[in-house]
């Protein structure tokens, strides 16, 4: 069983509701429990960044899925590789809220919230930070 890493980034198709974004947040909930998948997801109303670790089949699975999905416009793979150990291990698919000063903050760092700009190495550190920051909600 090989473990992989997945990065990608994508335009939303239209602007998701909140009860669009809590219906996500508990489908992928389950199927990743069940599935034993984990990493993090960024939306902020117009774009995408999502990491995915998990079993190689999974994860593959997974994207296909994503990419043929009618929320997502434009799915671009950033990154996708084996790696020893997961990084994010500790979320699942809660929902990050993150205070607006803690947001500014990080994103300062990055000119703004731009993933189509993020080589894999930029993505991976943008999430951790993200994760540093924020609160994951069920």
């Amino acid at each position: 069983m090989q473990i992989v890493r997945l990065i990608y980034h994508s335009l939303a198709s239209y602007n998701l509701s909140k009860s669009e974004i809590k219906q996500i947040q508990q489908c992928s909930s389950q199927f990743n429990a069940i599935n034993k998948v984990t990493g993090m997801l960024v939306y902020d109303n117009l774009r995408f960044l999502q990491l995915l670790e998990g079993e190689t089949v999974v994860i593959n699975d997974l994207y296909n899925r994503i990419v043929n999905d009618k929320r997502h416009n434009c799915v671009q793979l950033v990154h996708f590789g084996e790696l020893n150990n997961r990084r994010f291990t500790e979320w699942s698919m809660g929902v990050a809220y993150m205070p607006v000063s803690k947001k500014t903050f990080v994103e300062s760092k990055y000119g703004g919230f731009f993933p189509d700009k993020f080589n894999a190495y930029e993505a991976t550190r943008y999430l951790q930070e993200v994760r540093e920051f924020a609160v994951e909600s069920m």
